[in-house]
């Protein structure tokens, strides 16, 4: 998960709605599927065995080398020894890099395919940072968790996703009841926590993949968030939309000279001034409907009068805007993630200073007017913004079978659409045509844990991985599986 893609403190109160569209009743109360010991120990095998594998981005960190094409192989040889088809995909440009591709494919489809996306690379770890230096790609189970770097950041996900396809399959071969109408498929990509390059590959290639683009996506992006704003009130929080970026190169050439004779409007000092007058005039505030909907579900119950400004939006201008999280879900960010100037002697003013901004921008944000008010905010002659890469927000809307899935079945917690501040390879699924796309991975975690993802101590609890997987095998169920007509009928 790409950096601040997590959202899940957007929230300040919670409580249950019902469903945003009346739905008939879910095939997964009838089909009971169950999770069996057995189930949970492959499960948790997989995300042990997955951990252990240094599939590191970038992949020139020492011991990372190929750790993308071994995770591939460990997925592969996991679902053939399951009697899933499966193979490894070479994508152009990225060698050594590859995608695992795996699908449940009914011979009379009725309906459009259903994707689980994950990706195979995880962030570097700090090894000196856990308390013992072997951890982070141990896959260790202490008192009931699995430790290790993507434990959370996703290859506990990956894990649930597999087994969720055995789970799926075992039914289609078991009862003559019930049939799969809808394909299912299964892409893990390299390149996540980089570029995205691996999914950008696969939403050029979606249909010659699976033979037409999927109407449902389902990717990282949100998690259920255990007492999120105070004891016994959990959130599950389902990313809709999510920000893009707009990665910026900003440019200034002045006039070099001896710094014993300083002189107004060197490079770095006109650069620095910039970049403050930009940190002190914040983007707008643009409430998206992603947004409004989060505050209207998570209003019921909170009282009057909190209920009655979170209803009309105006909540936003208060204690929104006070949080790192929800701050970002409702406006545009630039953050400036590098600077570089400095003479060759410290008594040598440079000629030039540059920085990198990471901007982060809402669904709907043209790109051209944004950097245009980059540009006005700096206030700096002659700057020169170099574009290096831009992605643009994206939104599915949460009115669909697939969502109405969730409400069902991620109980305990109000579910809520809610703006990722960060962006995920989810945006592309949306971008290649599929109708909807959501983040989210069905467990349930604390603050604490949450605080791990992309640090030390990353680790998820052996329970939730069990938990996880019944939550998403009835969620398939759900929209994937249709009860056969019987005889006669």
């Amino acid at each position: 998960m790409r950096t601040n893609t997590l959202l899940l403190c957007c929230m300040t109160a919670c409580a249950t709605t019902g469903p945003a569209v009346p739905e008939p009743p879910s095939l997964a109360e009838f089909v009971r599927p169950e999770v069996t010991q057995d189930d949970l120990e492959l499960v948790v095998k997989l995300t042990r065995d997955l951990i252990q594998v240094r599939s590191v981005n970038p992949p020139t960190v020492e011991g990372a080398q190929g750790g993308e094409a071994a995770l591939a192989k460990v997925l592969v040889d996991f679902f053939k020894g399951h009697g899933i088809d499966a193979r490894v995909q070479d994508i152009e440009g990225l060698p050594g890099r590859p995608a695992v591709i795996a699908g449940l494919k009914p011979k009379h489809p009725r309906k459009r395919p259903l994707l689980l996306l994950g990706h195979t690379d995880v962030v570097p770890a700090v090894a000196e940072e856990w308390r013992s230096r072997d951890l982070p790609f141990s896959g260790r189970e202490e008192a009931g968790e699995i430790w290790g770097r993507g434990a959370l950041d996703m290859k506990g996900m990956l894990a649930i996703q597999a087994m969720t396809m055995v789970q799926l399959k075992r039914l289609a071969t078991q009862s003559k009841s019930y049939r799969l109408d809808r394909a299912v498929y299964f892409a893990a990509v390299p390149d996540e926590e980089d570029l995205g390059r691996g999914a950008r590959w696969l939403a050029k290639n979606l249909e010659a993949l699976f033979g037409e683009v999927p109407e449902y996506g389902i990717n990282e992006g949100g998690f259920g968030l255990k007492d999120l704003l105070r004891p016994g009130q959990d959130v599950w929080a389902v990313s809709a939309a999510e920000r893009g970026h707009h990665w910026l190169r900003l440019r200034v050439t002045r006039q070099s000279g001896h710094a014993s004779q300083p002189w107004p409007g060197f490079a770095i000092q006109d650069l620095t001034e910039g970049l403050a007058r930009l940190r002190a005039q914040p983007f707008d505030i643009e409430l998206r409907p992603e947004a409004r909907e989060m505050l209207r579900r998570t209003a019921v119950g909170a009282g009057f009068p909190k209920a009655f400004f979170m209803e009309r939006g105006w909540f936003v201008t208060g204690a929104m805007t006070r949080r790192r999280s929800s701050n970002a879900s409702v406006r545009n960010t630039c953050v400036v993630t590098s600077l570089q100037a400095g003479g060759p002697r410290p008594n040598v003013v440079p000629s030039k200073a540059s920085a990198v901004l990471d901007c982060r921008t809402l669904p709907g944000t043209d790109s051209a007017a944004f950097l245009e008010s980059v540009k006005e905010r700096l206030a700096v002659d002659g700057v020169k913004i170099e574009v290096i890469d831009i992605t643009q927000g994206t939104a599915s809307p949460w009115t669909s079978q697939l969502f109405g899935a969730f409400e069902r079945h991620l109980t305990g917690g109000v579910v809520v659409p809610v703006v990722s501040p960060g962006s995920t390879d989810s945006s592309f699924l949306r971008e290649a045509g599929v109708d909807y796309v959501y983040g989210i991975t069905p467990i349930m975690i604390t603050s604490e844990e949450l605080a791990t993802l992309h640090g030390a101590h990353e680790r998820v609890r052996r329970k939730e991985l069990g938990a996880g997987l019944l939550r998403l095998t009835r969620i398939l169920i759900d929209v994937c599986v249709a009860k056969r007509p019987q005889m006669g009928s």
